[in-house]
């Protein structure tokens, strides 16, 4: 990452004490709460380092947990002098940071949300901190400092975007639904739709510049909706009714398996190993890319609609009258969700991507059918209600996080009349004065979210005006 230069006049420093998606936002105002004549210190942590691994996936680095090298005992005159400064001491040695530089352009700097870009630096552990003298009431006549090095494990660069219609040129599925989609690490997005209301056939639909073209694909082995799509490597899963179907990326069939009940949903942990879930609590497993799959006990009798994988030994299933599976190494186990909901759709579940070692590792997500978004940051043993604009009504349709540890949070939330709005959270997840409504065109309901990056994102759902409807979420 490049240097960023700041000035008191078109920047503002702010931090998550907790790490990213740990409450909201703090502006760092180190010369409030100072105490009159304070002599300076320095306060030495010990060295850090970072090291990468490179993902099997997709053979790009994935950082691993910051290191540090045993400092030097601290003294008891340089704790007294810490104590001193006990608004600072939640910056102790093992803290991890969400560092926020936000460039503001023109209005008041204090309003959270007012920004032309913001540089977001996620787990930044702190090398030291170092305090010069300070007198009270003279402002400007002494420095202090709060030093940190740029060793977070990564940098989100986010900008100020909006929804716009695409316009797809589609000429076979334009009148109909998409129903899911997926993005391929080469940036690909494929969707595929409900089933034609004239030819009965579902249709395959694919850009590979960013929605300027669509290729039109139509399914002609399947005859009923589609309602999931995940790409398996070199190729794709679709469902549609009983049926899971392997098919290249061009759109031809290559192998089909016959459910024992509709299947709803799909997840890829590798391209080898996919999971399946559908009507009356089916859950499906297959270890050899889709070929040949293999039920699991789930414990419940409910419709399953929504899946998440955090690895392949650990993936959460939601569905109707508040049904949330954990499955932990071959165990599927109901989740207790929030007594208010035991009768509410879980429509979607998001987890954080955080590689072995970080924080938000036991993060879940679950956006619910009565409006509500819920998160636990412990595994599901907890729950708390996540604000959002028009929370409690409507339904929230889909939930997705993206980039390293889940920075950047969007959702799709469905009024009561059936129009949807996107909703951003660049500060995590932490909901509050941290989300932003982006502008989306109108709607008849927005199903299909499919974000790329920070900036970059897809929406997808029904008809709209006797014609397709795709937004696209950009600068």
């Amino acid at each position: 990452m490049g240097d960023i230069y700041l000035s008191s006049v078109n920047a503002v420093i702010e931090v998550q004490t907790n790490g990213t998606g740990r409450g909201a936002r703090e502006i760092v105002d180190l010369s409030a709460e100072v105490k009159p004549t304070l002599g300076g210190f320095d306060k030495d942590y010990g060295a850090i380092t970072r090291g990468y691994v490179l993902s099997p996936r997709n053979n790009q680095p994935v950082p691993l947990p910051v290191r540090r090298e045993a400092p030097e005992p601290i003294t008891p005159e340089l704790t007294s002098k810490v104590v001193v400064f006990n608004y600072m001491e939640q910056f102790g040695p093992e803290a991890r940071l969400g560092l926020y530089v936000r460039h503001v352009a023109e209005g008041d700097p204090s309003d959270p949300m007012n920004y032309a870009r913001v540089d977001v630096l996620n787990d930044v552990a702190l090398a030291s901190l170092n305090y010069g003298d300070m007198v009270a009431d003279e402002q400007n006549t002494d420095m202090m400092t709060l030093t940190v090095p740029l060793n977070a494990a990564a940098h989100v660069l986010v900008l100020p975007v909006s929804g716009k219609k695409l316009s797809t040129a589609w000429t076979s599925a334009n009148d109909c639904n998409v129903t899911a989609a997926d993005v391929d690490t080469d940036g690909t997005i494929y969707a595929v739709t409900a089933a034609d209301p004239v030819g009965g056939k579902p249709f395959l639909l694919k850009s590979s510049d960013g929605g300027a073209t669509w290729s039109e694909t139509e399914l002609a082995a399947l005859s009923v909706d589609c309602t999931a799509v995940v790409v398996v490597g070199d190729k794709l899963l679709i469902a549609a009714g009983t049926t899971i179907a392997l098919y290249d990326k061009n759109g031809t069939q290559l192998n089909a398996y016959t459910a024992s009940g509709n299947v709803a949903a799909l997840a890829a942990p590798d391209a080898a190993n996919l999971v399946a879930a559908g009507a009356d609590g089916l859950v499906l497993v297959s270890d050899d890319g889709g070929y040949t799959w293999t039920a699991l006990t789930s414990g419940t009798s409910n419709d399953l609609g929504a899946l998440a994988v955090r690895g392949l030994t650990r993936w959460y299933v939601g569905g109707a009258n508040g049904t949330l599976l954990e499955y932990d190494r071959g165990t599927l186990s109901a989740l207790t969700l929030p007594s208010g909901l035991s009768a509410v759709t879980v429509n979607a579940i998001a987890l954080p991507y955080a590689p072995s070692g970080f924080s938000r590792r036991d993060d879940i997500y679950i956006g619910m059918g009565n409006g509500t978004l819920y998160r636990s940051t412990d595994g599901g043993a907890n729950w708390d209600e996540v604000s959002l604009p028009g929370s409690g009504s409507g339904t929230v349709a889909d939930v997705r996080l993206v980039e390293l540890l889940g920075q950047v949070l969007y959702v799709v939330h469905t009024d009561a009349s059936g129009n949807s709005v996107v909703l951003r959270d660049w500060s995590g997840g932490a909901g509050g004065i941290n989300v932003e409504t982006l502008d989306t065109p109108s709607n008849s309901g927005l199903t299909v979210l499919v974000p790329v990056t920070a900036n970059d994102a897809y929406v997808f759902g029904n008809v709209h005006g006797g014609a397709e409807l795709v937004v696209k979420v950009e600068k």
